[in-house]
C-alpha cells in the first residue's frame, strides 16, 4: 500500500510540474525565427507516440540481434526528448532511490543499462519488446505544449504484456518538432 501511495504522489507531482510547464509556455510567443509555430494537434501527439514506440522497439530488436543498440538508443533520445534545448524531466517508477533521469546519459542508462552511475538499471529495452500500444486517457493542449496521460501496453516477442502508466509533456522545439520535456513512467498498480 505504501508503494502505491508513493507512486501516486510521484504521478501527482509530475502532473503539477507538467501543468506548470504548460502554463509558463502559454505565456511565450509562438514564434521562432520570425515564423509562427502552430499549436500541437491530437493527431500529431498520436503520430509522435507511434514513432516513439517504433523507435523504442528498434532498440529492443538491436539488443536481441546484438547490433548497434547503443547508437539506436542515442538516436531515440535525440529524436524524442528535448535535451538539446532545455532541461528535461524523466521520472521512472521502478527505481524509488533514484527515479529521475534528467540527462541524456542517465536516460540512456534506463533504456539499455550499462552505466555505473545507475547500477540498478538493467535496461528497459532488453525486454525483447515488439509492440507498444498507447491508450490516451486524457490530452490537454495549450499552444506549443501538450500533456498526455494514459497507459502503454508493451508486448514482447513471446506475447507477454507489460502495462505501464505514463504522463508525457510534449513541446514543439525551435524547429517545430514535437519532443518530450517531461515523461513519467510507472508500472500499473495491478502488476
Amino acid at each position: 500500500m505504501k508503494n502505491i501511495m508513493i507512486r501516486f504522489q510521484i504521478i501527482v507531482g509530475l502532473f503539477i510540474i507538467a501543468m506548470s510547464i504548460l502554463l509558463l509556455n502559454s505565456c511565450n510567443q509562438l514564434k521562432t525565427d520570425n515564423q509562427e509555430i502552430r499549436p500541437i494537434t491530437e493527431s500529431e501527439i498520436i503520430a509522435f507516440q507511434k514513432g516513439y514506440g517504433i523507435s523504442f522497439n528498434a532498440i529492443s530488436k538491436a539488443i536481441a540481434d546484438n547490433t548497434y543498440y547503443e547508437t539506436i538508443a542515442k538516436r531515440h533520445i535525440k529524436e524524442h526528448y528535448n535535451f538539446e534545448e532545455e532541461q528535461v524531466i524523466v521520472n521512472i517508477g521502478n527505481d524509488t532511490e533514484e527515479p529521475l533521469r534528467n540527462t541524456a546519459e542517465a536516460l540512456l542508462s534506463y533504456l539499455i543499462g550499462k552505466n555505473n552511475s545507475f547500477p540498478k538499471d538493467e535496461g528497459i529495452t532488453r525486454g525483447d519488446w515488439r509492440k507498444i500500444e498507447w491508450q490516451n486517457h486524457g490530452i490537454i493542449k495549450d499552444l506549443n505544449t501538450a500533456l498526455a496521460i494514459g497507459q502503454t501496453i508493451m508486448t514482447d516477442s513471446k506475447g507477454t504484456q507489460l502495462v505501464q502508466n505514463f504522463v508525457m509533456c510534449l513541446k514543439k522545439n525551435k524547429e517545430g518538432k514535437i519532443k518530450l520535456i517531461a515523461h513519467n513512467i510507472t508500472h500499473s498498480c495491478d502488476q
